[in-house]
Order: structure tokens, then sequence, then C-alpha cells
């Protein structure tokens, strides 16, 4: 048999087990990306459904706890250490809310691949949630807690 014959065999076969891998390596990664997708949204709006009821401490306790049990997981699971750490940072801390929850959203886009080194910071992002004419309020609001 053929030298020639054997060597183009075996490049062929290594060349479609590369690109095999690519593409299942590819499919893994959309996978990841639309569970990560579905989480950071239920999340957020679980967070924003929060921020706007209303009730009394105990009311409100209740349901940032029922918040963290029903995100926790997905979070965990799909969520980078940094994310994470963000959250914890959250959840331990009273001061600086804004801030950190400014800081979790923009690493759950850098989780999404969206930006590595995003120029937004806190208030660019909290700003997305506010209506215009309210931005002079969380505006006053933010430079006294800094």
């Amino acid at each position: 048999m053929d030298k020639g014959i054997i060597i183009v065999a075996l490049v062929s076969f290594a060349i479609a087990i590369y690109q095999n891998t690519q593409e299942r390596r590819k499919e893994r990664e959309t996978r990841f990306f639309e569970k990560r997708r579905e989480a950071f949204k239920s999340f957020i709006e679980a967070f924003m459904n929060l921020s706007s009821s209303e009730g009394n401490e105990k009311e409100m306790s209740k349901k940032a706890n029922d918040l963290w049990e029903k995100n926790a997981k997905e979070i965990l699971i799909w969520g980078s250490d940094d994310l994470i750490k963000a959250i914890n940072k959250f959840k331990s801390l009273n001061v600086n809310m804004h801030k950190n929850f400014g800081d979790i959203l923009i690493q759950m886009r850098k989780d999404l691949g969206i930006c590595e080194k995003s120029k937004l910071d806190y208030e660019d992002v909290w700003k997305m949630f506010l209506k215009s004419n309210e931005w002079k309020k969380f505006d006053k609001i933010i430079k006294t807690k800094k």
C-alpha cells in the first residue's frame, strides 16, 4: 500500500475529528450562553419585581429570601466566580446597594461575553431601570452615599 495514501487518509481523519470537536464545542457554548441568559434574566426580573413591591420589613425580607432561593441554584451553576462573589457582597452589605447591584449586572454582561472591559459603571446601569424624570432623584441619593 502506498504511504502517500495512508498519510492522506490519516490527515483527512485528523481534520474530520478536529472539525467535529470544534462543532461540538461551539454547540456547547451556545447552550451555555442560553442557560446563562435565562438564569440572569430570571434573576433581574425577580429583583425588579421585589424592588417595586411594597410591604413591611418582614414581608420584604421573605420576598428577598424567596428571590435568592429561586435563583441561587441557577446562578451557582451558570454564573462565574466573580458574579457569585458580587451577589454575596450585595447580600451581606446594607450599604452601597445601588453600587453593588450595578456591579452584579455589569458582571452578568461580562459572563455573557457582551463586554470584557465595560465602560459602564453602576450609575449607568441603574439609570436603565429609571424613568428619565427619576434620574435627578437617583443622582442625589448616590451623591449622599459617596
